[in-house]
């Protein structure tokens, strides 16, 4: 059994519904870590190169994917799942490349949107 650890922001809804998935936990040891939660993971992915405010980080077994790559790593991970198809598309680079960007633009969004909010509040 792989052991996968999915870095996330708790803050973006398509990472939450991502790494939501009970048929990868059915078939893998899932970690699910919310990078606005555990400061010691982001330092560590960080140190390692990799910045989780740009993107997904997944670890399966010490190997990273980050980004695009991220996404393309569940979509092979994923056995039946609605989303399966959407994932699927990602795995095209010339779909990746635009929609990743994109979904990440949404994120920062709708992070700036609730960091607002929650000022007025």
């Amino acid at each position: 059994m792989q052991k996968i650890t999915i870095l996330y922001d708790g803050d973006c809804l398509v990472c939450r519904h991502f790494q939501a998935f009970a048929q990868l936990r059915k078939k893998h040891h899932l970690t699910r870590i919310d990078i606005s939660t555990h400061p010691e993971c982001v330092s560590h992915y960080r140190r390692l190169g990799y910045n989780p405010d740009a993107g997904m980080i997944i670890d399966i077994d010490g190997i990273i994917y980050h980004g695009t790559k991220a996404l393309t790593i569940l979509d092979s991970l994923l056995v039946t799942h609605r989303w399966q198809r959407v994932l699927h598309m990602l795995t095209y680079p010339w779909i990746a490349s635009f929609v990743y960007p994109l979904l990440l633009s949404i994120r920062r969004f709708l992070k700036k949107l609730r960091r607002l909010h929650s000022r007025d509040s």
